[in-house]
């Protein structure tokens, strides 16, 4: 049977308990045997705004899965650089793992503009879709997708939704906390607070 390898991307900057509470709900409900945390090189729909370091986005997102061992990071995104695209990073990683079957993990609100985005048949061809569901959405209505999606690959994604807990965070917060000089406690793990403040970063 085909390992089930989950693929979480994000600028994560920073990134934050909500991701990490994603990740682990992601985990139980697709059954994954692991997840991959993909930080951004260029997010294709943030050109425009301005990013931490690329280095210390990863390394805060290394502090972060650091002890569960069901999550993973790749740098994959960084490495090759430009705009992070979603379709060439699923071809990159159809490469380095032949054997699994990839799920990438998207907000619900993600998955409907799917369409819009770089290459949308590649990234349906090469990856199942899993949508994640706050509780203020009582129901997604995917028919839009039917052009894209396969009968088979619309009634997994419907079918297979991650339930989200109201977390009511954000890096935007995040950012703008530390930036006034407020606590990010409980809002980040340990030791990203810590990275963050001993590296000064979103000062402004």
């Amino acid at each position: 049977m085909r390992q089930r390898l989950g693929i979480l991307g994000g600028s994560f900057d920073p990134i934050h308990l909500g991701h990490l509470i994603l990740g682990e709900r992601a985990v139980e409900s697709l059954s994954l045997d692991r997840l991959l945390f993909v930080p951004a090189s260029i997010p294709p729909h943030k050109q425009d705004e301005h990013l931490s370091a690329a280095d210390q986005r990863l390394e805060l997102v290394q502090l972060a899965v650091a002890g569960n061992p069901n999550f993973e990071v790749s740098d994959i995104e960084m490495k090759r650089g430009g705009p992070s695209y979603t379709a060439d990073t699923l071809e990159a990683l159809t490469e380095d793992f032949p054997k699994h079957e990839l799920v990438l993990i998207l907000g619900a609100d993600m998955v409907m503009n799917l369409p819009t985005w770089h290459r949308p048949e590649q990234i349906v061809r090469l990856a199942r879709i899993a949508a994640a569901r706050r509780p203020d959405t009582t129901r997604i209505d995917f028919s839009s997708l039917e052009g894209l999606f396969s009968p088979d690959q619309l009634d997994w994604t419907a079918s297979n939704l991650i339930e989200m807990p109201a977390i009511g965070i954000s890096s935007t917060e995040i950012r703008e906390r530390c930036a006034a000089g407020r606590s990010i406690r409980y809002l980040v793990p340990a030791p990203v607070d810590s990275y963050i403040r001993a590296h000064e970063l979103y000062r402004g």
